[in-house]
């Protein structure tokens, strides 16, 4: 065949080899088909990825068209494209307890180390950090804004909070005191071995108590409960309803009641106001037991027991079925029993020393005499038999026995 010059072969649709195992023949631009042509070596040859190409004749026959023309925008060795972005994989297989990390750009197995925040062991949950202090609800114990729910644990002052805070009575500091206990809404602790409950409760005192709504304890050892009651003396107790304990070691029961004096007891409504001589110590002028019969537009009081045994009765004092035991007095005693400087009983004693007048009192007094001596006593001009028991009375500034 010659090839000088542009020829035209024709081979017939027969079983025919065109060229030899051993020869190289160059084609252009030609088509192959049919199913029995095999090329077993394309060297240098360009074949365009829109060619026709059935996978099926390429490798295993995986391989498609469009995954061809992916190949085609690969600029490099395509193992080496991979190499350079997949991070290096560890040489050996991850040992229990191990996890996968990077480091560097590479997987590494890593040891864990720590255990978490929290260990369950025979059922009791402990912290790991015995020394952190504990907090749920928000990220700090100080309050920022608006109503915070939560509640902690101050592990450096053995302090507890729990409940709803609106203002910094929560807030580390001088707000939390060593060893306190507060719950409820804006409550307060500040003072050591304290504890509030309720709303706005106060106790700013070293080991006192405040329970309900704006209660306020704020001396040592004070309690306060119920609604707006102060306990301000030292160990004083005020519980009702705007009670208030002002004296050390009082006590205020009922609604508007006030101890003001060391050692006073005042139980009842609305009891009538004073000055005491001593809100720290013993004073025998001082009220020791007061029960208030007041209202807010009038206060008054049943009863007044006094320091030095005196008593003030705002009523009648009824006896039934029963009696009065008078001790024995030293000459005339207008104290003795009086009340409101109108009745007294006085007892003349074994010797009635003293015995020779009566009290200067107002008109219309009455006097209860008891002769105990073994004789007959004058006094203020009137004789009393051994044993006698008569009643005076005051009238045009002279006095007048009973008959």
């Amino acid at each position: 065949i010659s090839t000088s010059t542009t020829r035209i072969l024709t081979v017939p649709n027969v079983n025919t080899t065109l060229v030899g195992t051993d020869a190289t023949q160059t084609l252009t631009n030609k088509t192959i088909d049919a199913d029995n042509n095999t090329i077993t070596n394309i060297d240098n040859a360009d074949i365009k990825a829109a060619a026709a190409i059935n996978a099926t004749k390429l490798a295993d026959g995986s391989v498609s068209n469009t995954e061809l023309q992916f190949i085609n925008s690969v600029t490099s060795n395509v193992q080496d494209q991979i190499d350079g972005k997949q991070p290096n994989l560890p040489d050996t297989t991850g040992k229990s307890g191990q996890y996968l990390k990077t480091e560097d750009g590479n997987l590494k197995w890593g040891a864990v180390t720590g255990s978490g925040a929290f260990t369950s062991t025979g059922g009791k949950t402990t912290s790991n950090t015995p020394t952190d202090d504990f907090i749920f609800g928000d990220t700090d114990f100080d309050y920022s804004s608006g109503t915070e729910n939560k509640f902690f644990f101050d592990n450096s002052k053995g302090a507890f909070r729990a409940g709803t805070i609106q203002n910094s009575n929560w807030d580390d500091g001088s707000n939390i005191g060593t060893n306190s206990f507060a719950i409820g809404l804006n409550t307060r602790a500040n003072g050591t071995y304290s504890a509030a409950f309720g709303s706005n409760a106060n106790a700013s005192g070293s080991g006192s108590v405040a329970m309900g709504v704006s209660t306020l304890a704020n001396n040592q050892y004070s309690f306060a409960t119920g609604g707006f009651s102060e306990a301000t003396g030292f160990a004083a107790v005020a519980s009702g309803f705007y009670s208030k304990a002002r004296g050390d070691i009082s006590a205020a029961f009922g609604e508007h009641t006030t101890a003001e004096s060391y050692a006073e007891f005042v139980v009842g409504s609305y009891d009538t106001d004073y000055t005491p001589n001593d809100t720290f110590g013993l004073n025998s002028a001082d009220r020791v037991f007061v029960v208030g019969n007041g209202t807010s537009s009038a206060r008054s009081d049943a009863l007044i027991v006094y320091k030095n045994g005196n008593m003030d009765v705002n009523g009648n004092l009824d006896i039934n079925d029963g009696s009065i035991t008078l001790s024995q007095k030293t000459g005339v005693d207008a104290d003795n029993l009086s009340t409101n400087g109108k009745y007294s009983v006085i007892i003349l004693n074994a010797d009635g020393a003293g015995a020779n007048a009566f009290p200067t009192v107002a008109d219309g007094t009455i006097i209860v005499v008891v002769n105990t001596h073994g004789s007959t006593i004058t006094v203020g001009g009137i004789n009393f038999l051994t044993g006698e028991a008569s009643m005076v009375v005051r009238a045009n500034s002279s006095w007048y026995k009973i008959k």
